[in-house]
């Protein structure tokens, strides 16, 4: 099976970052204040909340972190992060621009997966904003891998089919020293086929807006193994 072509994962970045921005629409700032007013919230409600905070941790200087460069795992560190509602939305909105500069670390995404590994939709169900969460969040990951496919199949192509915005050392590497090692390989199959066919909005989509997980799954695989 051929890999998918440098223009083609460029069509597929753009769906992805249309995606992103429709879920993001969900997430208003009235009901973001509301949401972070409550006192106690479902354990499930917690880890979306504390996922989303995660995921901007180290690109929105605000975010308060520890020491391993991401915020406390609790209700009370969602609350301190979510204090200016609005911004909080706005660094949401930058993420998709974090990660074309490369300054989303991985740990971000780790983290927030690690949160999320017993969450479902049906957790969220009597829960809308945590569920809008939860589909932004879903979104954010797609356009992630979207992106860091893209940066090895241009590497692959060669600089003249590289996106502009793509910065000399990519993301999945880890500088020690003068060397770039490459990190354990990410589990992008776990993501595509357990949490994006829960999303709603991609559910119908047109062959050529998205494919299905299985079969982005394994063309990821094949990118991976091209590096």
């Amino acid at each position: 099976m051929a890999s998918l072509s440098v223009t083609e994962l460029k069509e597929e970045r753009r769906a992805a970052f249309e995606e992103l921005g429709s879920t993001l629409e969900a997430i208003s700032v009235k009901n973001l204040m509301e949401f972070r007013g409550r006192l106690e919230v479902p354990r499930p409600v917690q880890s979306v909340a504390v996922a989303s905070v995660c995921m901007v941790a180290r690109v929105d200087d605000t975010v308060e972190v520890g020491t391993d460069g991401l915020p406390p795992r609790t209700w009370e560190a969602v609350q301190a992060n979510t204090a200016k509602p609005g911004h909080f939305v706005n660094s949401l909105r930058q993420f998709p621009y974090a990660v074309d500069s490369g300054r989303m670390p991985d740990a971000n995404i780790y983290a927030a997966r690690q949160c999320l590994e017993d969450v479902s939709p049906e957790h969220l169900a009597n829960e809308p904003m945590a569920l809008r969460l939860y589909e932004w969040i879903l979104a954010a990951w797609r356009y992630t891998e979207v992106v860091q496919m893209l940066r090895l199949q241009s590497s692959v192509s060669g600089p003249q089919a590289g996106m502009p915005q793509v910065p000399e050392q990519p993301q999945g590497f880890l500088v020690q020293g003068s060397k770039p090692q490459r990190l354990p390989r990410p589990s992008f199959r776990a993501i595509l086929q357990t949490h994006l066919p829960h999303l709603p909005s991609l559910r119908g989509q047109t062959p050529h807006r998205w494919m299905p997980p299985t079969h982005l799954a394994s063309r990821c695989d094949l990118l991976w193994a091209a590096a």
